[in-house]
């Protein structure tokens, strides 16, 4: 992936050409969707296939107001004008002291939206409003993979895993980047979406003004470009028939080459056991190495992670050189058995362990951090220890450079049990940062001498990051770390102040640790994706998460399948939970999970195969095919070329026995006539028949229950 070092500073919507006909600046996809913008900068036409879309009452490209003082939205006055095969926009006033510019340029398939905003030399927290300003009568706003009826029914909140240890709260933000607005009756799909290029808190909104995009942005002076932040948008159509999915598969294709395809060519359930602990290894594809390094009286071996305690135990690493290291964790094994050696690693803290006691006050935590001089270093991480280091000075140095400033502007610190009395501090793993100065970071650690230490290895295959899901939550308020950003500063707190959100540090730090690791032939593995980390998912080759969710936790449940896409999706099941609802759940989204348990040895020998199965032949987000009733869900796997695997997993998501129906559309049959039918996890009867050029399948669904179909010639 190659990713500017700085951010664009303009606004863009992106067409493939200018009409020079017209006397109002106008701009196209190359699929036929229009924006003609009037002398006032207000959008003056949207045509989709050359048809009018009705424009909203207050058609406003952008509204602002000071989130800080929780003002109205007001909308900006702009001027535009033709820059060769672009449209230009800035504003002609400065609503609450604003100054807004922008350039809209075509890029096939989509209009891409890049802007900046300015501000002026003190601190600025504002909502920014980027309409598609079309009348939203008639429009519905697509929320995710369910349909309503569905989501209304299983919204039920999912419950904590005990595993999840490293968790934090959600936020007020989208959890998609897609805003797809769809009106059936006049066969009308536009989406307005947030770049992968470019995370940053935001939401969707729905009003008299159209449809929009609402970014939470902060302004600074001690930013890379002082009291100036940039934005970015793109707009496109999608196909109204499917709405949100639609939408979803163009994106994936806008992004295709840098975010969206399979790097990893094995396939398998994520494991933190070694090979040898193993009853199917060979269903098995990710080895998270580091448990075995590290020596505690309960043992490490089980892969399940050491409770958090206060207690001081006889506890260490045993490795000292990466030998041992290759030794304990086997991956000699792992390379008989086709298991993707990954080494641990964790960037969004450092710790001190094994404290006599914990400090209760910030000033007797400065003073533990001050004289903190272990006699030995750690020098393999793994999840037990979740850190390593050389020396005690450059561990403090890179706790000082890196770690956040909460809301007070002082170090954020967070004294708990870990292994026995911890201090801990999150970090800022932005690879920039203080980069310029030449000052240890926790970003340079990892990435210029522990990971290029572990790859000397030739049995290791990539790098394991782990608890996305904890630390990337943090607003970080130290304005020193702002000049280092290549993402937009945003707000948080009460009272709101400026701030970096860590997700957007974080990403930073993915990106370069998956550009430097492709460039070696690795993959990038993380734990941590959930339904609030959605865009960190796209950085990576493969992602999971901790415990086990099923289909009636929300649409958090599908939020993993949209973050991965084509790509491997793990649950670490390291708890060994198995039932029938799990994993039919699994096997209906694709979730590769393992049970390697005595209990739970025949399921995985059962359903693993079939969930591995369909991930090969890939997730498509547009089904061709629907199920009825609605309690039926139903995903597609390949099919998108001739002779490919085309595969669908149905499940019944209720706790009743269902008469399932499932239309499968004519142009995804194409080429597999005369075609065959087979159910693969029972050999259940099944009614086939061809109608108006489709096929209808029918058959009984016992409760929560899936079933995978497979359509061939």
């Amino acid at each position: 992936m190659n990713f500017p070092r700085a951010v664009l500073l303009t606004v863009c919507l992106l067409t493939p050409a200018i009409f020079a006909a017209t006397s109002t600046p106008t701009i196209a996809t190359s699929d036929g969707l229009m924006l003609g913008f009037g002398e006032d900068g207000r959008v003056a036409e949207v045509r989709v296939a050359g048809k009018d879309v009705p424009l909203a009452a207050r058609p406003a490209l952008v509204r602002v107001r000071d989130a800080a003082a929780r003002s109205a939205l007001e909308p900006v006055r702009l001027a535009a004008r033709r820059e060769g095969d672009r449209v230009v926009l800035h504003s002609t006033e400065r609503p609450l002291g604003l100054e807004i510019a922008a350039t809209i340029s075509s890029r096939g398939g989509f209009i891409e939206i890049a802007g900046e905003i300015a501000g002026g030399p003190r601190d600025r927290c504002i909502d920014l409003a980027l309409y598609l300003p079309i009348d939203p009568r008639g429009f519905s706003i697509g929320t995710g993979l369910q349909n309503e009826r569905a989501r209304r029914r299983n919204a039920r909140k999912e419950p904590a895993s005990e595993a999840d240890i490293d968790t934090s709260e959600d936020h007020d933000n989208a959890m998609y980047p897609l805003c797809p607005a769809t009106n059936p009756a006049t066969d009308v799909g536009l989406c307005l979406a947030v770049p992968p290029t470019h995370p940053t808190r935001f939401f969707v909104a729905s009003d008299d003004g159209g449809v929009a995009l609402i970014f939470r942005i902060g302004l600074s002076a001690a930013s890379a470009q002082p009291g100036r932040t940039a934005f970015r948008a793109i707009a496109y159509r999608h196909d109204p028939a499917w709405g949100f999915r639609s939408a979803l598969a163009r994106y994936y294709e806008f992004y295709r080459e840098d975010f969206f395809t399979r790097r990893a060519q094995r396939l398998g359930a994520w494991t933190t056991q070694n090979a040898s602990r193993l009853a199917h290894p060979e269903l098995y594809a990710y080895h998270e190495a580091g448990f075995t390094a590290w020596r505690h009286p309960g043992g490490t071996d089980s892969g399940i992670n050491l409770k958090p305690s206060l207690q001081l135990f006889d506890e260490g690493p045993i490795a000292d050189t990466l030998e041992d290291y290759e030794r304990l964790c086997e991956f000699a094994l792992d390379e008989r058995q086709g298991i993707y050696s990954l080494p641990y690693t964790i960037v969004g803290q450092r710790q001190l362990l094994q404290l006599p006691a914990l400090p209760r006050e910030r000033a007797e935590a400065m003073r533990v951090l001050d004289g903190w001089s272990p006699k030995t270093p750690i020098r393999f991480d793994g999840p037990p220890q979740a850190g390593s280091f050389r020396s005690a000075e450059e561990h403090k140095t890179i706790i000082r450079n890196s770690t956040l400033h909460s809301a007070d502007h002082q170090l954020a610190f967070m004294p708990r049990g870990y292994r026995g009395p911890t201090l801990t501090f999150p970090q800022n793993p932005n690879p920039h940062l203080f980069q310029a100065e030449g000052q240890p970071t926790v970003a340079s650690y990892t990435l210029d001498y522990y990971i290029p230490m572990m790859l000397q290895s030739t049995t290791v295959d990539g790098i394991y990051v782990d608890s996305l899901g904890r630390w990337c939550g943090l607003y970080n308020y130290r304005t020193e770390h702002f000049k280092d950003s290549t993402v937009p500063l945003t707000y948080g707190g009460e009272p709101a102040q400026v701030c970096l959100w860590n997700l957007q540090s974080h990403a930073e730090y993915l990106w370069e640790a998956a550009r430097r690791l492709h460039a070696r032939g690795k993959i990038l593995m993380a734990n941590g994706v959930g339904a609030d980390r959605v865009m960190l998912g796209f950085a990576c080759d493969v992602m999971g998460r901790e415990g086990a969710p099923a289909y009636d936790s929300g649409e958090g449940f599908y939020a993993a399948r949209v973050a991965a896409g084509v790509k491997p999706y793990c649950l670490l099941n390291a708890t060994h939970r198995t039932s029938a609802r799990l994993w039919n759940s699994c096997l209906y989204l694709g979730y590769l999970m393992g049970c390697n348990s005595p209990a739970g040895l025949a399921d995985e020998a059962k359903y693993l195969p079939l969930i591995i199965r369909c991930n090969e032949a890939g997730w498509q987000p547009v089904t061709q095919a629907r199920a009825r009733p609605a309690e039926v869900g139903i995903e597609r796997w390949g099919g998108e070329k001739a002779g490919a695997p085309l595969l669908f997993t149905v499940m019944n998501r209720s706790t009743g026995p269902v008469n399932a129906e499932v239309v499968i559309d004519g142009n995804v049959m194409q080429r597999r006539r005369p075609v065959r039918a087979a159910t693969l996890v029972a050999k259940r009867p099944f009614e086939m028949t061809e109608a108006g050029g489709r096929l209808v399948l029918k058959f009984r669904l016992g409760p929560e229950e899936a079933e995978v179909l497979e359509i061939a010639k």
